[in-house]
């Protein structure tokens, strides 16, 4: 993946990881586990009252996935790291800015390769040395160094700017402001593990992201042992065995489930994380 001027990774776009190990990364590591979930609801035995009988693991693993997914779209990132080829349409208000490039999806682990196409043609691969990345918000912009190639042919940032659009096989009489899926990018996306306890570094998940996945796992097991508990819309019940009688009497109408105040509760936990994720994360819109 690296392109034609050598290593991909510098100070500026450090390797976060190695591309052979990108699929490997599992939920389980970042501790989204079917324990996790029953941890948070101790004290409260999620059984069907009749039988006695566990929701299944199947069930809290089910939710656990849809949770991720859940949360990936509120906050406009992704969480397991993946590697993404994705084309951009030029327009040369962003490419007068640098090639400005606002990648689809966030935050950036590491770049790979960014490169001007035409006509399914590589036509120019930006060296390394260029890449000024932006990992958080995912942007990706071009600086062009003094040596342009990193040979002897040096030019200074004088002649370096205004043979910029010919050099990347723009051609700056045309007059076109737009030209569709020009850029390609590929690049690693996602997070990672945490390493140490009470430091989160910025290419990390945070345990408050960790925190709000769980809740919104768990609210979905709550709500559907809320419908166990004496059945939807039913507010008590009465049983009778070999001369034992037994009265359950619960606040469950048509409009709440039994668990409904564990919902709520629930439910106001996971706006105030989502609240202060948001703010970190921000909105996953390109401004130059």
């Amino acid at each position: 993946m690296s392109n034609s001027f050598g290593n991909p990774y510098s100070h500026n776009n450090p390797q976060a990881l190695n591309l052979e190990d990108v699929n490997n990364y599992r939920l389980e590591d970042y501790g989204f586990t079917i324990d996790a979930v029953k941890s948070n609801h101790f004290g409260i035995p999620v059984t069907d009252p009749r039988t006695g009988e566990h929701l299944p693991d199947s069930f809290y693993q089910a939710k656990i996935e849809a949770a991720v997914a859940q949360a990936e779209k509120m906050l406009d990132i992704v969480i397991l790291p993946r590697l993404l080829q994705e084309h951009h349409d030029f327009y040369s208000g962003d490419f007068s800015n640098f090639a400005f490039i606002h990648a689809f999806h966030k935050p950036i682990l590491q770049v790979e390769s960014v490169r001007i196409e035409y006509g399914g043609n590589s036509l120019y691969a930006y060296p390394s040395s260029w890449w000024k990345v932006y990992n958080l918000p995912g942007h990706i912009q071009m600086l062009p160094s003094t040596m342009l190639t990193g040979g002897s042919n040096g030019m200074s940032l004088a002649q370096v700017y205004p043979s910029l659009p010919m050099m990347t096989g723009i051609n700056s009489t045309v007059g076109n402001n737009f030209a569709p899926q020009m850029m390609h990018i590929e690049y690693v996306a996602g997070m990672l593990p945490p390493k140490r306890r009470g430091v989160t570094m910025p290419n990390e998940m945070h345990p408050d992201l960790w925190q709000l996945i769980i809740k919104m796992a768990l609210k979905e097991v709550f709500e559907q042992w809320g419908r166990l508990i004496i059945g939807a819309g039913i507010a008590n019940m009465s049983m009778s065995i070999d001369g034992v009688s037994q009265s359950i009497d619960t606040t469950q109408s048509a409009m709440y489930g039994g668990a409904s105040a564990d919902i709520v509760q629930l439910n106001e936990d996971i706006a105030g994380l989502y609240k202060g994720l948001k703010s970190y994360y921000g909105t996953n819109v390109g401004l130059i």
